[in-house]
C-alpha cells in the first residue's frame, strides 16, 4: 500500500515539474513582446532655441497725423467749389470760394489810396532833401498819410484773401458739405482735410508697464478690415499722467500710410515689442500640470521621464521655459495622456524642424 501511495506522487511530482517547464517556456517567449506591445505611442519635439519677444497687447483708433475742418473765416455766398471728395491737394491750393465783389471793391480802391499817398510822400522827401522847399513837419504828415494808407490796403488784401479757403498743408479732403449758391457764415465746416500720410494708432496700456514702454519701440498693428496684413510702426508719444481711474497710460504709435489705405477712426490691434531675446521655446502641449507643478515628458532611450519646468513668456501655441529643459533635449509632445513616469514608450515620428509649434523664432502673435 505504502509502496503504490509512494508512486502516485512521484508521478504526481513528475507531472507537476513537466507543467512549471511548460509555463516557463511559454512565459519566456512571450512576455517580452507583450511588454512591447504595452510601449506607448508618442511624438516628439527636439528642444532648441527660438526668439522669444515680450509684447503687450493693447486696441486703439487711428487718427491722421493731422486733421483740420475747412472753414471760412467770413460769412458769404459760395462762389466755387474747387475739390472733388477724397482727392489729394496740396498745401494753399483753393478749395472754396465765397463771393469777393466788395472785398475786391474795396482792395482796388485802398490800393490807389496808397498809391497816392506813396507818390505825395516820395515827392516831400525829395523837396525837403534838395531846396528845403518844405518844412519837416510837412514831410512827416505825408509820410504817416502814406503809412495809414498802407496798412489800409493791407487789411484790404487780407479780407479779399479771406474769401477764399485754401488747403493748410498737404492732405486728403472728405465729403463736401457745400454747394455753389449756398450762404455759409463763418466757422461753417465746408469740408476736412486729413493728412494721411503717417497715420497714428493711440492706446493704453496698465501702469505696471509705465517704465519699460518707450519712444522709438517697435509697434505692430492689425485690423479686420485688412485681414492678416500687419503694419509696423513706431512709439512717437508716451502721456506724462497715469489715468486714477482706469491706472493705465496713454501711449500714440505712427505707422507710415504713403498709400493712405488706413482711414482715420480705424480700430485696431496693437502690440508693443518690450524685448526680444533667444530662449528655450516648446509647444504648450506638451505640458503637463500637476497642482501647483508644471512638468514635461522626456524621451530618454524609449522611456518617457517627467521633468519638472519653469515657465517664462507665452507666444500663441509656444511656451518658455527657462528651468528645466536643455537645447537637444526630446520632449514628448503627443500621447501624453496616456504616460507615466518611467513609462516605456515608442516614437511614431519627430515632430518636423518647421513646425510652428517650435520655430516661434520666425513666427509673430
Amino acid at each position: 500500500m505504502n509502496f503504490r501511495l509512494g508512486v502516485f506522487f512521484l508521478i504526481a511530482a513528475l507531472a507537476g515539474a513537466a507543467g512549471l517547464y511548460a509555463i516557463n517556456t511559454l512565459v519566456g517567449k512571450d512576455v517580452a513582446p507583450a511588454r512591447a506591445a504595452r510601449a506607448v505611442l508618442v511624438e516628439v519635439d527636439t528642444v532648441k532655441l527660438g526668439t522669444v519677444r515680450d509684447r503687450i497687447a493693447a486696441v486703439g483708433t487711428t487718427q491722421a497725423i493731422r486733421a483740420v475742418n475747412i472753414v471760412p473765416l467770413v460769412s458769404g455766398r459760395v462762389e466755387e467749389v474747387n475739390f472733388i471728395p477724397g482727392e489729394k491737394v496740396k498745401a494753399n491750393a483753393p478749395l472754396v470760394r465765397l463771393n469777393d465783389a466788395v472785398a475786391s471793391a474795396q482792395e482796388q480802391e485802398t490800393r490807389a489810396e496808397m498809391d497816392r499817398a506813396k507818390f505825395d510822400n516820395d515827392r516831400a522827401k525829395a523837396l525837403l532833401n534838395s531846396r528845403g522847399a518844405i518844412t519837416k513837419a510837412t514831410a512827416e504828415e505825408r509820410e504817416a498819410a502814406y503809412l495809414i494808407a498802407k496798412a489800409r490796403h493791407e487789411a484790404a488784401v487780407d479780407a479779399l484773401d479771406e474769401r477764399t479757403v485754401d488747403a493748410p498743408f498737404d492732405g486728403t479732403v472728405g465729403f463736401r458739405n457745400v454747394d455753389v449758391g449756398d450762404y455759409v457764415s463763418a466757422g461753417t465746416v465746408l469740408t476736412t482735410l486729413d493728412d494721411l500720410s503717417v497715420i497714428e494708432v493711440e492706446f493704453s496700456v496698465p501702469e505696471i508697464y509705465y517704465g519699460s514702454v518707450k519712444q522709438g519701440m517697435e509697434v505692430t498693428a492689425r485690423t479686420l478690415a485688412f485681414g492678416n496684413t500687419r503694419f509696423r510702426g513706431t512709439i512717437s508719444q508716451i502721456d506724462t499722467r497715469i489715468d486714477a481711474v482706469s491706472r493705465s497710460f496713454r501711449i500714440k504709435a505712427e505707422i507710415p500710410n504713403e498709400n493712405a489705405e488706413i482711414p482715420t477712426g480705424m480700430f485696431m490691434n496693437v502690440r508693443v515689442t518690450l524685448e526680444q531675446r533667444e530662449a528655450i521655446k516648446i509647444p504648450q502641449e506638451a505640458l503637463v500640470f500637476q497642482g501647483e507643478e508644471t512638468l514635461v515628458y522626456v524621451d530618454k532611450d524609449n522611456v518617457a521621464l517627467q521633468r519638472p519646468v519653469t515657465l517664462g513668456s507665452r507666444q500663441r501655441n509656444t511656451v518658455e521655459v527657462t528651468e528645466g529643459l536643455s537645447v537637444g533635449d526630446k520632449v514628448i509632445v503627443k500621447g501624453i495622456q496616456n504616460l507615466r513616469d518611467g513609462a516605456p514608450i515608442r516614437v511614431v515620428t519627430d515632430a518636423p524642424d518647421d513646425a510652428p509649434a517650435s520655430t516661434a523664432a520666425s513666427s509673430e502673435s
